[in-house]
């Protein structure tokens, strides 16, 4: 009789319940959409209701949901950082600083100002995209300094994170 043996192994399942959150959120969003769709079939006709209400469009709830989750995702990210810190120094007190330092200030400006949130994935891509910084030596022949510096930290942090990696399976 063979052995059995596991190809597939979760490094991590006891966080296998956040994925229950995906369904959760979906269900939410419909269950929302099919209260504002009854709340607007009560005043009457679609149509007259169309023409009534120009600016609500059929989008307009795929946008607010888009952002929802991008908010969402920011704060898993958050909370992410404060695992890492976790991680690295198995002090509780650090990660509670660390989810607050990351998630208080995050709520906060989402909160009191939405509008800088629009675009704020592309924009950080490019801020952070090597090739845009490389073009600009390039193309441009401009010398730029943060340029200079971003294209130098990529090898410095790659090296860093290698001699860590090195570190820790030499004492595991």
């Amino acid at each position: 009789m063979m052995s059995e043996t596991n190809i597939f192994e979760f490094a991590s399942p006891e966080w296998l319940w956040l994925l229950s959150l995906v369904p959760l959120t979906l269900i939410s969003y419909w269950l929302l959409r099919q209260w504002a769709e009854r709340k607007l079939r009560r005043f009457g006709n679609r149509a007259t209701l169309v023409e009534l209400m120009p600016e609500r469009s059929r989008a307009r709830g795929w946008i607010k949901m888009s952002l929802f989750a991008l908010a969402i995702g920011f704060v898993v990210l958050a909370l992410l950082l404060a695992g890492i810190a976790f991680l690295a120094t198995h002090n509780l007190n650090v990660t509670a600083i660390t989810a607050a330092a990351a998630v208080v200030p995050l709520s906060a400006v989402y909160i009191l100002s939405r509008k800088s949130f629009e675009n704020l994935f592309p924009s950080l891509l490019q801020l952070l995209s090597p090739f845009a910084h490389f073009a600009t030596f390039c193309q441009f022949g401009t010398f730029s300094v943060q340029s200079l510096i971003l294209l130098l930290s990529y090898p410095v942090l790659f090296v860093f994170l290698t001699v860590q990696s090195a570190d820790k399976k030499r004492w595991d």
